[in-house]
């Protein structure tokens, strides 16, 4: 696996490249470097693509905003907020793929800092 490294004295970025031109659930690490009296710490902190968070984002406004107005027409016409509840269902069912497509890429990810950071130390924080 070939990834893109970004390395400076206090932080790194990376992520998977891949041989295709994209995948949306291709984590991004951010990390940060701590230096302890005991060695250094490595504090890793992994994202979703931007176009996830963008997506779960934009169907959770919408859904917020129709579910206030079907709860309005129903205090003032009586009418069913059924519709309301399935778009939350489509939510939910979104956000789970979302989670479910990303977890096997965060995976690689962690096996590729695994590989490059092998030193453990007696406390079992990756170090170098």
């Amino acid at each position: 696996m070939d990834f893109y490294r970004r390395i400076s004295s206090d932080h790194f970025t990376a992520y998977r490249l891949l041989d295709y031109r994209s995948n949306a659930f291709n984590p991004i690490l951010h990390g940060r470097f701590i230096h302890t009296s005991d060695g250094t710490d490595i504090v890793v902190r992994m994202y979703p693509s931007i176009i996830n968070i963008l997506l779960v984002g934009l169907m959770l406004g919408v859904i917020l905003v129709y579910s206030v107005v079907s709860f309005l027409g129903w205090l003032i016409n009586g009418q069913t907020i059924t519709p309301a509840l399935t778009l939350f269902v489509v939510f939910i069912m979104l956000y789970s793929f979302i989670l479910n497509a990303f977890a096997p890429e965060a995976k690689r990810a962690e096996e590729f800092l695994l590989g490059l950071f092998k030193d453990k130390n007696e406390r079992g924080n990756l170090s170098f």
